[in-house]
C-alpha cells in the first residue's frame, strides 16, 4: 500500500516502507526507507521567469544536478542524462566505488521546476535498484503549475 506525500508545489506516491525523514531548512523534503538503504530529496524552486522555454530551464537543472554530485570529492560520478519530454529530463548517476546511485527527476514548467532526486546508498546493481525506483519516479508529480 503506498502513501501519498504532498507539498506546496509536488505530490509523490511512496510504498510504506517510506517515511517522511526530515525537512531541511532550505524546503528540501527528504524520506528514505526504514533500513535507510534509499532516500529521496524533493525540492522545488519559483524560477520567477514565465516566458522562459521550459526545455531550456530543465536543461540548466541537469547541468546543475550533475555538478553537484561531481563536487562531491570522495565520488567519481558518470552521468546518461536524456530529456524525457518537454521540460522533463531524468539524469542517471553511478558512483560505482562507492555503490552510490542517484536517478534525478526535473520537471520544468516555468516558472515552477521540480527535482527529485532518488538515491541508492547500497548500490548492487542497475537491475535491482531499478525494481525500487523506476516505479516511484513516475510517481513525482509537479502541481500548481500554471
Amino acid at each position: 500500500m503506498n502513501h501519498e506525500y504532498t507539498g506546496a508545489n509536488w505530490r509523490v506516491s511512496l510504498p510504506a516502507l517510506w517515511r517522511h525523514a526530515d525537512t531541511l531548512s532550505s524546503g528540501v523534503v527528504y524520506f528514505e526507507t526504514g533500513d535507510a538503504r534509499f532516500g529521496l530529496y524533493i525540492a522545488t524552486w519559483n524560477i520567477q521567469q514565465r516566458g522562459r522555454d521550459a526545455d531550456d530551464v530543465v536543461q540548466e537543472f541537469v547541468q546543475s544536478a550533475m555538478q553537484a554530485l561531481d563536487e562531491m570529492p570522495e565520488h567519481r560520478w558518470t552521468h546518461a542524462p536524456h530529456l524525457t519530454g518537454t521540460g522533463q529530463a531524468l539524469v542517471d548517476s553511478l558512483a560505482p566505488e562507492r555503490a552510490y546511485r542517484v536517478i534525478t527527476r526535473l520537471i520544468a514548467q516555468p516558472p515552477l521546476v521540480l527535482r527529485a532526486a532518488f538515491h541508492d546508498y547500497a548500490f548492487e546493481s542497475v537491475q535491482a535498484s531499478n525494481e525500487v525506483l523506476l516505479p516511484l519516479l513516475e510517481s513525482v508529480t509537479l502541481v500548481g503549475a500554471a
